[in-house]
C-alpha cells in the first residue's frame, strides 16, 4: 500500500548551476551558522530538509521537499550538491534564495521537472 505522501509528491526540480554560479559557490563564505539559519528558515516555511551522502560522486546532496498546501513548493523536491555537507546546504540555499528569490522553483525558465518514476 502506498503512501499518501507518495500519491502527492509531484517530481524533482532540476535548476542547473551556470559557472559564474558555481563560481559564486566556491567563493562563498557559507558557515555553520547560515546552515543553521538556512536549515531552521526553510523548517519554518514546511519544507522537509535531508542530507545524504553520495560516495559514488564524492558529494553530499542537500535537499528540500515543498509539504502542504500553503507551500508554493509542495510536493517538489531541489537539491543541492557540494563537496561536503555545508556545501550541498550552499547550493541548495543558493538555488532557493539566489536563484529562485524564495519563491516558485517551476518558475524558472531553466528549471526542469523529473518524473518520480525513472
Amino acid at each position: 500500500m502506498k503512501s499518501k505522501r507518495f500519491d502527492d509528491f509531484r517530481g524533482f526540480i532540476d535548476i542547473p548551476l551556470s559557472e559564474d554560479d558555481k563560481a559564486s559557490l566556491a567563493a562563498a563564505n557559507f558557515e555553520e551558522s547560515d546552515a543553521f539559519s538556512f536549515i531552521e528558515e526553510m523548517l519554518e516555511d514546511g519544507y522537509k530538509i535531508s542530507i545524504s551522502a553520495d560516495p559514488a560522486h564524492s558529494s553530499v546532496i542537500a535537499t528540500a521537499i515543498g509539504r502542504g498546501a500553503d507551500n508554493q513548493n509542495d510536493g517538489y523536491a531541489l537539491s543541492g550538491r557540494g563537496p561536503d555537507v555545508l556545501g550541498g546546504l550552499a547550493s541548495l540555499a543558493y538555488k532557493h534564495i539566489t536563484l529562485c528569490d524564495r519563491g516558485i522553483w517551476t518558475n524558472r525558465s531553466d528549471s526542469t521537472v523529473a518524473s518520480k518514476w525513472g
